[in-house]
Order: structure tokens, then sequence, then C-alpha cells
């Protein structure tokens, strides 16, 4: 309770405005100083800006890349926003280690290259794919609103705008790599459940896991966190290193 009553204090739209007109294109995190960021405006809404600059956006996945990242692995990440994670993954690759980030909201590509651009190690490299995991069409329609942490596949646009974004799969991903063991990081609003039940060879090659679980439905079957959290111990090998709510890290 009190964790909310200070994040409404200092993360709103007074808040967020007043941050970006001192910040513009470089609003830091007070809790990891180096990190800088472009936060688009059009795309963005003025309370991510000031989460971010608090250091709420993202936190519990930021600290587990920070604490546990192998930079020994090259890494796929799926759904990387506007690339506040993907830039913490890219400072931490080992040289000639690659990082693919996956993002489906095509108005967030150019600020995930420019964040990345600030932050990858210069030994390493990385892709930027606008894209949206996906099996059974060639496209699918998600949603654009200015939350960035909303975009998710939709079977219409009852919800607001929408958008085509072409599809891929995890399989198809990892094929960059040369058969290598890569590190996967996860966060695509309940589209998890799909990937997991259908890329169980490529998830073999996987050594950590960084995911955030969501409550969802698959093949008209209802699915909780505890329960994808068994599935991929089960079915995928994996065993958990640490957890915070629905953000957990496994590893082989």
């Amino acid at each position: 309770m009190l964790k909310k009553l200070v994040y409404r204090l200092l993360c709103n739209n007074i808040t967020g405005s007043v941050i970006y007109t001192f910040c513009k294109e470089n609003v830091p995190d007070l809790r990891w100083p180096g990190f800088k960021f472009r936060i688009p405006q059009s795309s963005v809404n003025k309370e991510m800006t000031a989460s971010v600059f608090w250091g709420f956006y993202e936190s519990s996945e930021i600290r587990f890349v920070e604490k546990y990242f192998r930079d020994d692995l090259d890494v796929i990440e799926l759904g990387s926003s506007i690339g506040i994670v993907s830039s913490h993954i890219a400072s931490k690759l080992g040289s000639g280690r690659r990082l693919i980030t996956v993002e489906a909201n095509p108005f967030l590509i150019e600020t995930i290259n420019t964040n990345l651009q600030k932050h990858h190690n210069p030994a390493s490299t990385f892709e930027v794919l606008n894209k949206a995991i996906g099996y059974d069409s060639e496209e699918v329609m998600i949603t654009i609103t200015n939350n960035n942490t909303e975009t998710r596949v939709v079977k219409s646009n009852l919800s607001g705008d929408t958008v085509a974004v072409k599809t891929i799969g995890l399989a198809d991903l990892i094929q960059k790599f040369d058969n290598k063991n890569y590190a996967l990081v996860c966060d695509i609003e309940g589209s998890e459940v799909e990937m997991l039940m259908r890329e169980t060879d490529a998830l073999k090659k996987c050594s950590q896991l960084f995911i955030e679980l969501h409550d969802t439905v698959y093949e008209n079957k209802q699915y909780n966190v505890q329960m994808l959290k068994d599935l991929i111990v089960k079915n995928h090998g994996f065993k958990i290193v640490d957890e915070h709510g629905p953000v957990v890290v496994f590893a082989k």
C-alpha cells in the first residue's frame, strides 16, 4: 500500500512533464547511474517518463539482469518496449556477443535503437526487429496506445488503435546464433504461453530465461502464473533461480 502511494506521488503526468522538460532526450534512471534514456512523448505517456526517472520502471527485470545475467551468452529479448531492459542487457554483453530484440510496436523501434546505441558494449552487436511472436498466421493485429506496456495481440480493434505486424517464431530467431546456447528475456503480455507450448526444441538451447508471466488462456484453457512456472520447470528442464511477483529467473 505504501509503495503504491509513493508511486502515485512520484509518477504521474505532472512529475513526468517536469522531468521531461529538464531532461529531454536523456532521462536518467536514478537507481542505475550512467543510464539515460530517450523516451518519446508521442508514444509513451508522461507517467512512464517519471517511472523510468525514479527507478520504478521494470525494476525487477533490471535488478535480475544486473545480478544474474551471464555475459558469455547471446541474447534474444521478446517485448523490448522502449529499450530500458534491453539497454541493461546490452551494457553487460561480452565481447563478440549479440543481442536480438523483438518489439511488435513499430513506433518504438527508433527509440530502442537510440537507447541501445547509447549503452551497448562496443565490442558486441545488436539488432532490433519489428515483429510479433506468432505461429498460425504471417501477421497479427496489435494494440497501439500511449502506454507502452499495453502493446498486445488482439482479435479486433475494439480496444483502440491497431496495426498489423509480421510474425516470427523463437526457432527462427535462434538460427541467427549458429546453434549456440543463448539467454532469453521475455515480456510479451500473455503470448508467452504459446511460445512455451510450441517451442520445445528451441528452448533446449536456452541456458537462462528471464520472464514476466501473465495469467492467460491457450486453446481454451486458463493458465495462471504458478501453472506457467510449473510448465517451464517440468517441460523444459529449468530451475527457478529467483523471482519477484510474476517476474522469474530460470536457469539450466
